[in-house]
């Protein structure tokens, strides 16, 4: 068994987060993220979604640009909603669209 098969499969989904080129949108806005502080994927469920199998919730801490404040950077806490595709409890992709809102 190697490492990726013994990770379940939220560890999976937060580490394909964290190395992908995800983009975070609240609302109709883009987030401009510069680091993904923390991420936890606190559960997920099988279904037809479209293009994706699973759909999964949790909550990350992201430093985000203020573009309205002469861009600096400020952390906030987001409960967080996207969707992978899961074989075999092995996480295939996922969406690289990942609905946020603040806590």
């Amino acid at each position: 068994m190697n490492k990726e098969e013994s990770l379940t499969v939220e560890q999976q989904i937060s580490r394909l987060i964290r190395s992908s080129k995800c983009t975070f949108q609240e609302g109709s806005k883009v987030l401009n993220v510069k680091a993904v502080k923390n991420i936890s994927v606190l559960n997920y469920k099988k279904g037809d979604f479209g293009d994706w199998n699973t759909e999964y919730n949790g909550i990350a801490t992201l430093l985000v640009v203020d573009e309205k404040n002469s861009g600096n950077y400020y952390e906030n806490l987001y409960n967080i909603h996207g969707y992978a595709n899961v074989d075999n409890d092995t996480v295939v992709g996922i969406s690289t669209i990942i609905f946020v809102c603040k806590r």
